[in-house]
């Protein structure tokens, strides 16, 4: 959703750039965002062995939510500040990131994976959506605090990084 007009050079050049850096903000935060969802979609699919009607249902389900995070992430650039943005795009987030973590035990449990590649989700891909939808809450309190909790996606992340190698050291 990057609907961008090229500066007019013969005005205020910068000022111009200036007017522009909030929708160069939500460009870069949904690209932020939807890269790490795109690797592990396509990680998780490389594993698929077979699709079934249930798995192509979750899987656009997923997709129309990963299609709809640039608008809240705009809304979120334009008025971050208000409760609404920041529940509308927390409640994308976790609903795509919850959708993801079905997608993987649905297609798990119902053997559609290659051999071996069955695994119980990380911890992580459960606390992501739990963080997000902890924040909605908190969104109508302070939307900016919302945003501070999501910043503990970051333990999230070395809870993740910690239990991989805390595994692989045992199998040593």
């Amino acid at each position: 959703m990057l609907n961008l007009d090229p500066p007019d050079y013969s005005s205020d050049f910068w000022g111009e750039i200036g007017d522009i850096a909030p929708a160069l903000f939500t460009y870069a935060l949904s690209f932020i965002v939807l890269g790490p969802l795109w690797i592990h979609h396509h990680a998780f699919f490389r594993d698929v062995r077979r699709i079934d009607t249930r798995l192509t249902m979750l899987n656009l389900a997923y997709l129309g939510f990963v299609a709809f995070v640039p608008y809240p992430t705009g809304l979120i650039g334009d008025h971050g500040q208000e409760a609404a943005p920041t529940v509308i795009y927390a409640f994308t987030i976790g609903m795509t990131t919850l959708l993801a973590l079905l997608l993987r035990v649905y297609a798990d449990r119902n053997d559609l994976l290659e051999p071996g590649s069955g695994q119980a989700p990380a911890l992580s891909a459960v606390l992501v959506p739990m963080v997000f939808f902890a924040s909605i809450p908190l969104a109508f309190i302070n939307a900016e605090l919302a945003k501070y909790f999501w910043l503990t996606l970051i333990f999230v992340g070395r809870i993740r990084d910690g239990s991989a190698s805390e595994s692989s050291g045992a199998a040593d």
